[in-house]
């Protein structure tokens, strides 16, 4: 299934290390967090979500020793993906657990202690039970016949404003879980608090970090959000300021830099130069057909959402990570009813057999749109 929105900011925060560092040290409990060595902390490339569980968790897994010991403890960070309490979340956690254990006991030796860390950020309440509440029990003494293990879990309802934004660290951590808690109250999300979420601006941060920082919760703020963003414009725009200007198109260079340190968006180093040169040429080392597909459909969702908010070609440049000639192209040739004819050209590319083929239906989408070649040459570039 695609990623959605909270999927792909989930990940692109999780995925850098020195954010996870900040969270176990704020959210574990505290013999966990004085335990643990974290210039062991290492994240686990392989994923444990099988089909069946792709509906209600995305993960991310590191591993990091044991202070003491130097054993190793796996920490599993589980998005729930439905936007109310799950029906029995440990037969869910179950299944995720033992696809772990297997993994480990393939490779033979002890298996390694595995924490759950279960972050919800659905409109309901999240009401804890024990796994024995959900038997039938004619005696307490059938409980040592029952499962028994421990989740953590990141209520983000529960997770109080001020804890988040006095953070000293993890600025993208902070200001991610601040914006997942308000996307499904959007009205209670007040000027005074988002104002705070951009301050990452201000602060003795890189400027890599800052742009990629920066790109990352706009990219989340257009895609799920749909109240106050003429304010939030506002805001970004403001906080733009102290991060531009920048050489070149904006961000573009230090935006791949920050890929290359670890971030993994969905984007990866692929789509070679020389479009003109032929397709084929120029995809050999091309993204896979869903995250080309699903890369140009966002492309699209955000430049349509800023267009129509009427957000300066520059500001929409910045955010979308296109060149700024590209967009003022776009701007020019769009129209609500045209624009169908970019999510149609997705839907087909991700239909397509091969990388090329999905790369041409994506080119001609956008040709069908009203673009020229060159504005099309300088997509596959930026993207690539």
């Amino acid at each position: 299934m695609p990623l959605t929105p909270h999927d792909e900011l989930f990940k692109a925060t999780f995925s850098i290390p020195s954010e996870v560092e900040v969270f176990l040290q704020t959210w574990m409990p505290a013999f966990i967090r004085l335990g643990l060595d974290y210039s062991t902390l290492q994240r686990d490339p392989d994923s444990y979500v099988d089909e069946e569980l792709k509906s209600h968790f995305l993960d991310m897994v590191y591993s990091c020793r044991w202070r003491d010991s130097g054993n190793t403890i796996k920490i599993a960070f589980l998005l729930e993906h439905k936007s109310y309490v799950p029906q029995n979340i440990y037969l869910q956690l179950l299944r995720y657990l033992l696809a772990i254990y297997t993994r480990h006991q393939e490779k033979g030796g002890l298996l390694d202690v595995v924490i759950p860390v279960v972050i919800y950020h659905g409109k309901q309440a999240w009401q804890r039970r024990q796994l024995f509440e959900y038997f039938a029990l004619p005696r307490a003494a059938l409980r040592k016949f029952i499962p028994g293990f421990h989740y953590e879990l990141i209520d983000l309802n529960q997770v109080a404003d001020n804890l988040m934004v006095r953070l000293r660290r993890g600025y993208l951590l902070r200001n991610a879980f601040a914006l997942m808690k308000y996307q499904h109250k959007q009205g209670e999300f007040r000027e005074d608090f988002y104002k705070k979420v951009f301050i990452f601006t201000e602060r003795e941060l890189s400027r890599e970090e800052k742009i990629l920082f920066f790109r990352i919760l706009s990219n989340y703020i257009y895609m799920a959000y749909s109240k106050n963003t003429k304010a939030i414009i506002q805001q970004l725009e403001e906080s733009f300021s102290n991060v531009m200007p920048l050489e070149g198109t904006p961000g573009e260079a230090m935006y791949l830099q920050g890929l290359e340190k670890g971030l993994e968006q969905g984007i990866e180093k692929g789509i070679e130069k020389g479009i003109e040169k032929g397709l084929e040429q120029g995809l050999e080392q091309g993204l896979e057909i869903d995250r080309l597909a699903s890369r140009f459909e966002e492309k699209v969702n955000v430049l349509q959402k800023l267009i129509e908010k009427g957000a300066e070609a520059e500001f929409t440049a910045y955010v979308s990570g296109l060149p700024q000639t590209f967009v003022q192209a776009f701007a020019r040739q769009y129209e609500a009813a045209k624009a169908r004819r970019l999510y149609e050209a997705a839907g087909r590319a991700r239909k397509s057999k091969s990388e090329s083929d999905a790369a041409r239906e994506v080119r001609e989408g956008m040709l069908a749109f009203g673009l020229g070649e060159q504005e099309v040459a300088l997509y596959f570039e930026a993207v690539r």
